[in-house]
């Protein structure tokens, strides 16, 4: 990649990484030479620094922070400054998106400090890729210019001052030697084209680099030849190649080249010869071990002995670098040290048996910034896959791992005593497989070697869909681990995306190499898992299954294998002895993916004494591209708790018309809540005072019941009674029954704290107060965290389990008790394992409650249970019998405010995990709104608990919040048709008895009430549609949108008051319809609507189902030939109880369709609420249990037509006629003659059969 001339910016910089090395996930950028003498701009925010460097560790004086940009100007390369953009993938930088290039202004300030161009050109090669900012890439060798002389720049070559290079380095350690400047100095060595020896790098030398002109300049390695330093013999650490003691010294743009030679100086075989080495006996403990060395766009070319570069070093950088035909590519054995910061980016490495090894085991410092493999390409072949072996020797942290977006092929990624937070158990290596590409038979090798006999290796083979791996598998002769290989494969057979070895990490790596490889990839199968529940549609039980997989000979399988579960979320299951472990619930499924073919199942159901199961197939073979089912289904029997009724509340609201005048109109009023709704609140707040609620949990407690008090007493239109009860072990009526809000504050005041929970109790003595009460909403408010361990029996007492010790048998062999206790929370409280933890679903579904012992006796030494037919523990059973009594009394009856205080307070406790699934489940119910608060101290804060009971208040006061709205079709069939009289001065809007006039806004829309803080700059806005419109997904015909843009509450109502027109009165004679004000009649006849609907929105922006207003009718009376609507008195027949309803597959051309969710039908309000609101968390909870999800929904209505007869013919088989009926006065006289000549002839046909 060729940087042409021009300012560039980088958009992605690591954070907290030091300036001389900035990286992004795809190309990486230094900086070189002369940073003390010309300045790089660093715009932020619009402001610029010039920055210069400081120090001799090549750092910048600052460090980059997120979002900061760097510029770059590449003219500055012969002067200054070289900008070198080195690629890891060259597809991911494209001018415009990672590079920018500057703007002109921005180029130009940075021109204005910059020397002009001069010298070395700036461009470098990557294969050919392309450029940016210029014409054509230019291999970087044939771009090679001499930069002009200066001090710290010496030149290498055969016309140069210089004739070696290590000529040239000993003339820098001269000058370096006792000089603190000349030390902190950069010096470069530039090298013409041509063949050098190796040479020596001294301790005293720093900041140095050597360039070469690419390929052309090659430095022969480990063939034979002796160092020219004398250096050399200070310490016998010759590694027969270049030899790096200095502190941050650089190579670039070099060839190295590197012979078979591998002895000492004795004669003897030299394990660590190596083209480049920082070797220093061994040790890695020399000053200079902390700075840097860094090899950039070098080529290493091997003859397949050696290693390509040893460096012993904290820090090192080895970027865009090729390494080929070494037995190592890059070692280190860092035995005292530390990766303080390692980068390998960018770089390829072919035909070498280990392309990245060694280890670090030095102590560790809590900043390092260990070790980033990124951006390479890692090959072996078919026959030799390549290695990384990485190991952390100290287990603490001395080398952690960063490696991203490499390519591998045919090759072994493999890391040692890698882990996650500090865990010891094997760690993330796994992960890497989605983070690399891994090709031609790849794969992953996460070991760990803690101790002497706590060792072993995973292999992980990348996942490919809807195949598995087989591995090829050829244990070595080695006695010492052959029998362990071969157990392995005895344990995982050879196929699977995991393998696990018992064996020492650094041997199973070499033994890998050579005899654990993926053979190849092989078409899989899947098992399906399926639940069906019949006889409980709705049912919700968790269901428990066993999944045994084995091979074709019988043997266990093991290893690790992905499933998808019912949400369709992935998940991976170790085996144990074949064993998997799965949970669903009914019309759910589970998918095992990717089994070899011939892999053996069967698939087992926990019992369940609540259903009955049954499975057609529950073993088979895994078939290669199919997916086989095995299908449970459960009949259930019951569990023998009541059915909960769904709440039969609903906002309260209403739709009243008048008589029709003499012109035929009629005004029409919406009213929330309904017009004859009289603002009163019952409120029972059932507070648990266990010994989990502290002192200062009390306190916040009492705040919030004194808030919701504060908050009632302040409507001084609503009629407020509220009910205090506490509950420990028995409940206590603190305000002896409803009493005023005064009083109950003097009650809160007496709250204390105490011990045990007996929340069922509460519940009842709350239940009895509301049951007494006279107010048109009751509310029911429970705040606990949840954790029963009493209930109460049928006498009324306070029950719970016992838990009783003994030490001996009698001579009956029956124990002798020593001791007898309340059973409480245990022994959920001395047990740790979560897994045994109940859901509600599955502690409710169990029916041997009858036959569970209340006493758990237990042998006091050894722990173990005495069989008495102890079925449940003490906190299950008061869980099941709490339930039990919600579900019958207070569930759908009452509307219920849970609050669930502490829940999660301690989130390692079976106990409060028990009482958190109960809150939870409680919360879930239809009719319930749910408020989950932490605790002070444990991830919550003072006045939390307030600010919930403050909402809950808020729940009882709204009927509708902000954002609700009401759609009203006109009343029109074939027989009548009413039109909206859209005029201004016909629409009245009373907010809290204020009558607010309409102002016209638009030509069919009108405004109530100016308020610039809301939307549409009005309170309530009309929206008329005389032609219909499309609705919340509905058609309607004539209709108009009532929007709401604020809260309306039960004691500040709002009414719309509008009017409507017969347009085709009848001119016969006769009365048409019956009068129904607001339509809680039921009749048929004259509707002024169609159909009303109320689209609620609670507090919380929460939208719920729709519901429907009741229909009001009217009537007149026609006396003469001309209408003249003098008497409108309506006649009142028998109503009819309700009105039918369209069938679903018949939708009227008004009505919304039938596959849309449609309004709830209208009910009269009840006890229960009369209003929404939004409670915090749960099932987006409905303040008055209006419904919320789940609310069951009706087709929308028809309005029949009335039926007028014809003639005589038609209606000579009727029934008598209706109000409404229009035939002639000579045909009734026909009929009523008829009708009597009959009974004679009946009359006397009798009479002759008695004779």
């Amino acid at each position: 990649m060729i940087v042409r001339a021009g300012t560039y910016f980088v958009n992605k910089i690591s954070v907290g990484k030091s300036i001389f090395s900035i990286r992004s996930r795809s190309f990486l950028i230094r900086i070189y030479k002369y940073w003390d003498k010309y300045p790089i701009t660093v715009i932020e925010g619009g402001r610029e620094m010039n920055m210069r460097r400081k120090g001799s560790k090549g750092k910048w004086p600052c460090k980059f922070r997120k979002g900061l940009s760097l510029a770059l100007c590449a003219s500055m390369a012969g002067t200054g400054i070289a900008a070198h953009v080195a690629l890891a993938d060259t597809e991911a930088v494209v001018l415009g998106d990672e590079l920018l290039k500057a703007t002109p202004d921005q180029a130009q300030k940075l021109e204005e400090a910059t020397p002009s161009n001069a010298g070395m050109s700036s461009s470098l090669t990557d294969g050919g890729s392309g450029e940016i900012g210029g014409e054509e890439a230019t291999p970087s060798n044939a771009t090679f210019q001499m930069l002009p002389p200066d001090d710290n720049i010496l030149s290498v070559g055969t016309d140069e001052p210089y004739q070696s290079i290590q000529d040239a380095i000993n003339y820098i350690n001269e000058k370096q030697k006792g000089s603190d400047e000349a030390k902190e100095e950069d010096w470069m060595i530039q090298v013409r084209p041509g063949s050098y020896g190796r040479f020596l790098v001294p301790r005293t030398v720093e900041n140095l680099t050597i360039q070469g002109a690419g390929n052309d300049t090659v430095i022969q390695t480990m063939d034979g030849s002796s160092l020219e330093s004398s250096a050399g013999s200070d310490r016998n650490s010759d590694a027969n190649g270049i030899v790096v003691w200095g502190k941050n010294i650089t190579f670039k743009d070099l060839k190295i080249e590197s012979g078979d030679y591998h002895l000492d100086k004795e004669g003897k075989e030299l394990w660590y010869t190596s083209a480049i080495s920082t070797n220093d006996i061994m040790s890695g403990t020399g000053e200079e071990a902390a700075s840097g060395l860094t090899l950039d766009h070098c080529t290493f070319e091997g003859s397949g002995t050696g290693m390509g570069v040893l460096p012993l070093r904290s820090v090192f950088t080895v970027t865009d670098c090729r390494f080929e035909g070494y037995e190592q590519a890059i070692y280190f054995a860092c035995d005292n040290l530390e990766a303080l910061d390692w980068q390998i980016t960018g770089n390829t490495i072919e035909d070498c048996i280990y392309a990245i090894h060694g280890y670090f085991g030095g102590a560790v410092s809590g900043d390092a910034e260990g070790m980033m493999i990124q951006g390479n390409t890692i090959c072996g072949t078919q026959d030799r896959f390549a290695v990384v072996a990485l190991m952390d020797q100290s287990n603490k942290g001395s080398l952690k791992l960063d490696i991203s977006d490499n390519d591998f092929s045919y090759a072994i990624l493999g890391g040692i005593n890698q882990r996650k937070d500090g865990d010891v158990a094997q760690g993330s290596m796994g992960e890497l497989q989605d983070a690399n590409v891994m090709k031609d038979h790849s794969f992953v090798a996460d070991a760990y070697w803690y101790s002497a006999d706590n060792y072993g290796t995973a292999f992980y083979a990348p996942k490919e869909a809807g195949k598995i791996a087989v591995w090829h598998a050829d244990p070595l002769q080695e006695s010492d681990i052959k029998d362990k290989f071969q157990a392995a494969l005895e344990d995982y057979g050879t196929a699977g995306q995991f393998i696990e070895f018992n064996a020492p990490a650094q041997e199973i790596f070499t033994m890998a190499k050579n005899a654990l490889v993926i053979e190849d990839y092989v078409d899989a199968g899947d098992l399906k898992i399926s639940k069906q529940v019949l006889g409980n549609d709705h049912d919700s039980t968790t269901f428990h299954f066993k999944i045994k997989l084995s091979r074709e000979d019988g043997r266990a399988l093991n290893g690790r294998y992905d499933y998808v579960d019912a949400a369709g979320e992935s998940h991976t299951a170790a085996l144990e002895d074949g064993i998997m472990e799965i949970s669903m619930k009914n019309g759910e499924s589970v998918v095992v993916k990717d089994l070899l073919p011939g892999t053996q199942y069967e698939v087992s159901e926990a019992e369940n004494s609540a259903y009955t199961a049954s499975c057609a197939a529950p073993t088979g073979q895994i078939e290669a591209k199919v997916e086989k089912e095995v299908v449970f289904q459960n009949t259930y029997q019951g569990s023998g708790l009541p059915d909960i009724p769904s709440p039969d509340w609903s906002i309260s609201k209403s739709k009243t018309a008048e008589t029709l005048d003499k012109d035929f109109q009629s005004k029409v009023t919406l009213s929330l809540p309904a017009y004859d709704y009289k603002p009163s609140v019952d409120v029972v707040m059932v507070v648990d005072v266990s010994s989990s609620m502290k002192d200062h949990d009390i306190t916040e407690a009492k705040k919030a019941a004194l808030a919701m008090c504060g908050e009632l007493e302040s409507r001084d239109k609503v009629s407020s009674r509220i009910g205090i009860v506490t509950f420990d072990k028995t409940a206590h009526d603190l305000t002896n029954g409803l009493v005023s809000v005064t009083e109950a504050k003097k009650a809160i005041g007496e709250i204390k704290p105490s011990s045990d929970t007996n929340m069922m109790a509460g519940l009842m003595a709350g239940k009895a107060m509301l049951d007494q009460g006279t107010a048109d909403d009751k509310y029911l408010v429970l705040l606990s965290d949840g954790i029963p361990i009493y209930w109460v029996n049928d006498q009324g007492e306070a029950t719970g389990k016992m838990l009783s010790r003994y030490t001996q048998l009698d001579e009956k062999g029956n124990p002798v008790i020593v001791s007898r206790e309340p059973a409480a929370s245990e022994p959920e409280g001395s047990m740790e394992d979560m897994s045994v933890v109940k859901s509600i679903d599955e502690i409710l579904a169990f029916q041997d409650w009858d036959t569970d012992a209340d006493e758990w006796i237990q042998e006091s030494n050894t722990g173990a249970i005495w069989d008495n037919g102890y079925k449940h523990t003490n906190i299950e059973k008061s869980i099941y019998m709490t339930a039990k009594y919600l579900m019958s009394e207070i569930l759908g009856r009452y509307p219920l405010k849970m609050v669930a205080f502490g829940t999660d307070k301690y989130s390692n406790s079976i106990v409060y995990k028990y009482g958190e699934n109960f809150c939870d489940w409680i919360g879930a119910q239809e009719g319930v709104s749910y408020y989950k608060v932490k605790k002070p101290g444990y991830g919550g804060e003072n006045g939390e608990l307030v600010q919930a009971f403050e909402e809950i208040s808020n729940e009882m006061i709204h009927v509708v919040d902000a954002g609700s709205s009401v759609i009203d079709e006109i009343g029109k069939t074939g027989d009548y048709d009413f039109a909206f009289v859209n005029d201004a001065d016909r629409l009245v809007m009373n907010v809290d008895g204020k009558e607010e006039a309409a102002e016209k806004i638009g030509e069919n829309s009108y405004g109530f009430v100016k308020n610039s803080q809301v939307a549409d700059g009005y309170e309530f806005v009309l929206y008329y549609h005389p032609d219909g419109c499309s609705y919340k997904g509905k058609t309607y015909g004539e209709s108009f949108v009532w929007k709401i843009n604020v809260p309306v509450t039960i004691d500040h109502p709002v009414q719309l008051t509008y009017q409507v027109k017969l347009t085709n009165p009848k001119n016969e004679a006769g009365t048409y319809g019956t009068y129904d004000r607001d339509g809680k009649a039921g009749y048929e006849g004259l509707y002024t609507n169609n159909m009303a609907v109320l689209y609620p929105v609670d507090s919380n922006g929460n939208a719920y189902e729709p519901e429907k207003f009741l229909k009001p009718t009217v009537s007149y009376t026609v006396k003469s030939e001309k209408p003249d609507p003098t008497d409108p008195t309506p006649t009142e027949p028998e109503p009819k109880p309700t009105e039918p309803e369209p069938k679903p597959t018949d939708p009227q051309p008004t009505d919304p369709q039938p596959t849309d969710p449609q309004p709830t039908n209208p009910q009269p309000t009840t006890s229960g609420g009369n209003h929404i609101s939004g409670g915090t968390g749960g099932r987006g909870s409905r303040g008055s249990g209006i419904g919320g999800p789940g609310v069951e929904t009706q087709a929308a209505e028809t309005v029949p037509e009335a039926t007028i007869a014809e003639n005589a013919a038609e209606t000579a088989a009727e029934e008598l006629p209706k109000t409404g009926d229009h035939t002639s006065p000579a045909m009734w006289l026909l009929l009523i003659g008829a009708g009597m000549a009959a009974s004679l002839f009946v009359a006397v046909s009798g009479r002759r059969d008695e004779e």
